[in-house]
C-alpha cells in the first residue's frame, strides 16, 4: 500500500515501484506549504485541481483539533474517570486494610485484656485458695496444738495426781509401819514384862523347893524365848 493511504490514496503498489509512485504519481503526496497564511500542507491534487482554499483548510484543521481536543478531552475525561475509580478503588482498598487492622488491633487488644483479666482473676482465684488453704492449716496446726498443750495439761494433771495419791500411799504406808512398830514394840514390851513377872513368881516357888543356882530345862528355853531382841 502507499504510504500516503492515511491521506486517502488506495492505490496498492508494488514495493519496487513504491519510491517512483510516492515521489511522481501519487496525487496525495505533499508539495510544499500554502504560503498565503493557512500553513497548510498542499498536495499534489490540490495544486493540479486548484481546489486549494485557506479557509476550508483551517475549517478542516479546526474539525481535526476539535477531533483531536475531543479525543483528547475524552481520553482526559476517562482518564480522569479511571483516576477517581482508582483512587476510590484504592481508598476503599485502604479503609478496608485500616479496618481490617484496626479490627485486627482492637481484637488483639481485646484478646489481651481478656487475658489479663483471666489471668487476674485466676491469681486472685489461687491467691484466694492459697489464702484458705494456709487459714485452714494454719487453724488445723492451731487445733492440733492447742489439742496437745490440753493434752500436756491434761497428762500433767493426771501425773499430778497419780504423784499426790502414791504421795498419800507412801505417808499412809510410813504412818502405818510407824503405828504397827510402835504397837509391836509396845506388845513386845508388855510380853517382856509379863514373862518377867511369871518367871520371877516360877522363881520364887522352885526356890522353896531346890537352890536357885539348879533350874529346869524348861525355865531356859523361856528365858530364852522371852529375852528382848537389841
Amino acid at each position: 500500500m502507499c504510504e500516503y493511504s492515511s491521506a486517502l490514496c488506495g492505490e496498492a503498489v508494488n514495493s519496487e515501484d513504491m519510491d517512483a509512485h510516492t515521489k511522481e504519481n501519487c496525487d496525495h503526496r505533499a508539495l510544499g506549504v500554502c504560503q498565503r497564511g493557512c500553513g497548510s500542507v498542499l498536495l499534489h491534487k490540490d495544486s493540479v485541481q486548484g481546489h486549494h482554499c485557506c479557509l476550508d483548510a483551517m475549517r478542516a484543521r479546526n474539525g481535526v483539533l476539535q477531533l483531536k481536543s475531543s479525543g483528547l478531552e475524552r481520553e482526559a475525561k476517562e482518564e480522569r474517570s479511571a483516576g477517581q475509580e482508582r483512587e476510590a478503588k484504592e481508598e476503599r482498598s485502604a479503609g478496608q486494610e485500616r479496618e481490617a487492622k484496626e479490627e485486627r488491633s482492637a481484637g488483639q487488644e481485646r484478646e489481651a485484656k481478656e487475658e489479663r483479666s483471666s489471668g487476674q482473676e485466676r491469681e486472685a482465684k489461687e491467691e484466694r485458695s492459697a489464702g484458705q488453704e494456709r487459714e485452714a492449716k494454719e487453724e488445723r496446726s492451731a487445733g492440733q496444738e492447742r489439742e496437745a498443750k490440753e493434752e500436756r495439761l491434761e497428762l500433767g494433771a493426771r501425773e499430778q495426781f497419780l504423784l499426790a495419791q502414791v504421795s498419800s500411799l507412801q505417808s499412809e504406808a510410813r504412818v502405818a509401819r510407824l503405828t504397827y512398830q510402835s504397837t509391836l514394840r509396845q506388845c513386845m514390851l508388855h510380853i517382856s514384862n509379863i514373862t518377867k513377872q511369871l518367871i520371877t513368881g516360877h522363881c520364887k516357888c522352885r526356890v522353896r523347893s531346890q537352890p536357885c543356882g539348879l533350874l529346869g530345862r524348861s525355865d531356859h528355853a523361856v528365858l530364852s524365848w522371852v529375852k528382848p531382841s537389841g
